[in-house]
Order: C-alpha cells, then sequence, then structure tokens
C-alpha cells in the first residue's frame, strides 16, 4: 500500500478520478476550433474614375494595382494606369503610360513585374522589370515560324528572378538572361505563375491525358520538371502559388456531361495533393495564393448559373472562412476575389464597394 506523504493525507482512487472529471470542466478545450480572425477592410481607391484592381502585395506592405483616372483615351474608355500604394498613400506610375501596361508582382525590395503592349489592341505583351524608378523590357524566348505570341511576366521574388510565359513556354528571367523552362515530352505549351526565393517555380501547361489534352500542374526545380498529378476522380488541374516552404496551391477539376465542370483547391506539399475542403452548399472552390505561414486565400462558388456569386475566402489552420464573414458589418463590401496574402496576414484583392468595382486590403485586427 502506497505511504502517505508526510502531512497530507492519502486520496483514494475514486477521489482522485472524481477530482481530474472536475478539474477537466474547467480547462479550455484543446481540439475546439480557433477564434475566426477578423479584419478591417480598407478601399484602395482610383486614380479619379470609377474603378480599380489589385494585382499583388509584399512583405512589406507595398501594393501594386491599376486604377482608372477620370480622362477618356480616344476610345471613349477611361485611361487606367499602375499605382504604387505603400504607407496609405497611392501614386500612379507616370512612366507606365496609360492601359498599356499592367503589373503581376512586387518583391521586398519594390521591384515590379509585369507586362506591357505597345498595341495592346493587338493583343501582343512583353514582360517588364521596374526597379529603382527606371523601366526595362526583358525582351521574349524565340519561336518557330518568326511571329509573336503573348509574353507576360506573372512573378518576381526577393532575389529579382522574374517568371511568367513567353511565346508558348515558361520562361525564368534574371540578371538579363532569360530561358526556357524544360518542357515535359508532348507538352504543347506552359506557363509559370509562381517562384519563391530559392527559385522554386510552380505552374501549369498543356500536356497528354486520355483521349484529349489537358492542363498539368507543373512545379520547376532547376532544370528537372514535376507533375504534381491531381485529386482522385479529377482531371485538369493548374497550380498558382507557391511559399518558401515548397507548398503548391492551385485547383483541379472534374468534367461533367452535359454540365460545367466541378473545380476544387487542392494544397501540394513533398509529393502529396490533398484536397482542401469546402463549405456546405459550396460547388467550386479554388486557391490562388498563399503565404510562408501556410495560410491560403481563393474564391468560392456556389452556382455558376449566377453572375456575381464567387466570394473570397481564407484557408486556415485546418479551417476554411467566408472572408465576407470577417469584416465589419454594413462595410458595403462584397469581397469576390482575393489575389495575394502576405507573411503578416494581409490580403488584397477586388471585389464591389457599393456596387462598383474597387481593389480591397484586408488587415488583422
Amino acid at each position: 500500500m502506497p505511504v502517505p506523504t508526510a502531512g497530507k493525507p492519502m486520496r483514494s482512487l475514486p477521489t482522485l478520478l472524481l477530482s481530474a472529471c472536475l478539474l477537466t470542466l474547467f480547462l479550455p478545450n484543446l481540439h475546439a476550433a480557433p477564434p475566426a480572425p477578423r479584419y478591417s477592410v480598407t478601399d484602395l481607391g482610383t486614380l479619379g474614375g470609377d474603378e480599380s484592381v489589385a494585382y499583388a502585395i509584399n512583405n512589406r506592405g507595398q501594393i501594386v494595382g491599376g486604377a482608372d483616372t477620370h480622362v477618356r483615351g480616344p476610345d471613349g474608355e477611361y485611361i487606367t494606369y499602375v499605382f504604387l500604394w505603400s504607407g496609405g498613400a497611392k501614386r500612379k506610375l507616370n512612366n507606365m503610360p496609360g492601359r498599356h501596361y499592367y503589373a503581376a508582382g512586387i518583391n521586398d525590395r519594390g521591384q515590379i513585374a509585369g507586362a506591357y503592349s505597345a498595341r495592346p489592341e493587338s493583343g501582343t505583351y512583353t514582360p517588364f522589370l521596374y526597379a529603382n524608378g527606371k523601366l526595362r523590357l526583358l525582351g521574349a524566348l524565340p519561336r518557330s515560324g518568326g511571329s509573336l505570341a503573348i509574353s507576360e511576366a506573372y512573378a518576381i521574388n526577393n532575389a529579382g528572378q522574374v517568371v511568367g510565359v513567353s511565346n508558348g513556354q515558361a520562361f525564368s528571367w534574371k540578371n538579363g538572361k532569360m530561358r526556357g523552362l524544360p518542357m515535359p515530352p508532348r507538352f504543347t505549351t506552359t506557363t509559370a505563375f509562381a517562384v519563391n526565393g530559392r527559385g522554386q517555380i510552380a505552374g501549369s501547361g498543356v500536356g497528354p491525358g486520355g483521349t484529349f489534352f489537358r492542363s498539368h500542374a507543373l512545379f520547376w526545380q532547376g532544370n528537372r520538371t514535376t507533375d504534381l498529378g491531381t485529386l482522385p476522380g479529377f482531371g485538369d488541374t493548374e497550380a498558382h502559388g507557391i511559399n518558401a516552404r515548397g507548398q503548391v496551391i492551385g485547383w483541379t477539376n472534374r468534367r461533367q456531361a452535359g454540365g460545367s465542370p466541378v473545380f476544387r483547391a487542392f494544397l501540394w506539399q513533398s509529393g502529396k495533393m490533398r484536397d482542401l475542403g469546402t463549405l456546405p452548399g459550396i460547388r467550386d472552390t479554388r486557391a490562388t495564393a498563399l503565404n510562408d505561414r501556410g495560410d491560403i486565400v481563393g474564391r468560392i462558388v456556389g452556382h455558376v448559373a449566377r453572375k456575381g456569386n464567387e466570394r473570397a475566402v481564407l484557408w486556415r489552420g485546418g479551417h476554411l472562412y467566408n472572408l465576407n464573414d470577417l469584416i465589419p458589418r454594413g462595410s458595403g463590401w462584397v469581397l469576390e476575389e482575393p489575389v495575394a496574402i502576405n507573411n503578416a496576414g494581409w490580403i488584397i484583392g477586388n471585389g464591389k464597394h457599393n456596387r462598383i468595382a474597387h481593389a480591397f486590403l484586408l488587415r488583422p485586427r
């Protein structure tokens, strides 16, 4: 029989069990869902016109986007400019003439990547790098036949490495040199959408798949290209974001006879792809960006036949949140499509403020 501790009476086993049970009633549930995050919402405004759009954000909170002015061009539409938002102030980048440029990425050094067209009506674009107030066109990969197709930059990392597509092939540009990324056998086109600080690249390509060619999510590291596969029962797959941990996000779809395809957001890591899940009554989910903490943003669609039915969402810690439920009520906002999230948890995207298309910034409260 156990020996009682000096000065303390020995307690029986039933008494100990009862005390433990009572104690658990007052302890927090360690497996309960964490409190939902909350955000303030900022309208990124315009440049005197009606509408604006967000493109990218860096870890310093600098944002690039496009916004209308109040001046109409020769075609009767409002002239738009690329803008830089920093510290609550917004300015247009004057050496990017209206409607000929759009930005796609900004790194922590404030370097901006995007695309320029001398003849936007032709649909012909050239990737650019904007750094230290100077604009540099990055050129294009050669194309058989001599004519040029669309060449655009989609992302830039802190080393100044730019990725995108040029004449149907994914490219990486760094230190003045553009190279085409390896294209898997029997693929017809590839596109790079994201790059992390380690030079790992995520994107997509059109390649073989059963009777028809289909879209494949791709991962490039050095000279090696990896096909990320798809979720069980799904086919076409696209990768749109990558973080410092090598996690890749995007979406895949399942075609349906006589109907539109069903889309499902995924997370890929270390050779494994998993479904990010959905909300009750939601048909489609798409993941568009993530940060180094593993927070993912994207959009959901309740019913594809109803226009304006997209809503911005956040996946965090295994939970899926409608971002419209996490901002102050009565704000006048409908958050539709988030496009980026930085490591501080700031989210930018596009939606409608009082029914007018505007870019937004969400900051944790």
